[in-house]
This record gives C-alpha cells, sequence and structure tokens, in this order.
C-alpha cells in the first residue's frame, strides 16, 4: 500500500495498491540561475521540494548576475546591484583622480592629494598607483587626467 503514481511526490515504487495518499507539487519556485539565493520572476516551476538551482522567491533583478539582488552590495561597476530601479551614487564607478567626488578633476583634487604627499603606508585616495604612497607617480598619473570631467 502507498502512492503508486509515478508523477507524484512520494511515490514508492514498492507500492502494489495505491492508498489515495499520493502528494503533488504544489509550491512554485523560481530557478536562480547565478546562484545568488533570489529566484527568477520570470522562470519557476511546481516542485515538491526547494531544490539546487532554485529559490522559494521571485526578487532578482537579473538572474545572470550573481551581485544583482535586493540589497546587494556595490560593485561599483555603473549598474544597480541592490534591485532598486537606479545607479545609486554608491553603485558608480570610482572616478580615478577625483578625490573629491565631484565629477572634475582639477586644482581642488590636487590640493587634497598634496596634502598626503610623502605619506608611506597610507590609505589614500591619492595613491592612485595603489603602491602603498603618496608621491611622484601619483601626481604624474593625476596630472594626465587634470582638467578633465568624470566619465558619466
Amino acid at each position: 500500500m502507498g502512492c503508486t503514481d509515478a508523477t507524484a511526490c512520494n511515490y514508492d515504487a514498492t507500492a502494489t495498491i495505491d492508498d489515495g495518499s499520493c502528494a503533488f507539487a504544489s509550491t512554485l519556485y523560481y530557478v536562480d540561475s547565478d546562484g545568488d539565493g533570489f529566484g527568477d520572476p520570470e522562470n519557476s516551476a511546481l516542485l515538491c521540494d526547494l531544490s539546487a538551482g532554485y529559490s522559494d522567491n521571485n526578487l532578482d533583478c537579473d538572474d545572470t548576475n550573481e551581485n544583482m539582488y535586493p540589497d546587494a552590495p556595490s560593485t561599483q561597476e555603473g549598474i544597480d546591484n541592490d534591485c532598486s530601479g537606479q545607479v545609486d551614487a554608491d553603485e558608480l564607478a570610482p572616478c580615478e583622480g577625483d578625490m573629491n567626488n565631484d565629477g572634475m578633476r582639477d586644482v581642488s583634487d590636487l590640493l587634497m592629494m598634496l596634502q598626503d604627499f610623502s605619506c608611506f603606508g597610507c590609505d589614500s585616495p591619492a595613491d592612485m598607483n595603489d603602491d602603498g604612497s603618496v608621491d611622484s607617480g601619483d601626481i604624474l598619473m593625476f596630472l594626465s587626467f587634470f582638467g578633465t570631467a568624470c566619465p558619466e
């Protein structure tokens, strides 16, 4: 005695008599192609249990990118990581040389850079070449951007 319907969640291959206990998939799960724990609202299936590759929610705004889901931290790639519907300021790609984040690489940025000049082992946005110090190499790099607006 047991469930003899092979499409049921509790199918019993050893049962010879159906006892009416068959249970069928009734929960909608969503495909989670990128493995971020959030499912694709456009791709779902009725399943018996939550299984690998599926999610119990349909909140993913881009199921091809594991870095895009509700409340995701910024990757600073200029994409809507947190699914808010807009690219927030912290999601914008950083503008190299724009120390004060005003969208322009100008004298005010140079002055900020000069404040940290000769700083060794400091964590400073003025360390443009990421060598752990603010020196003439960073100044030369900054000057290649000087006077230009950040890309939008």
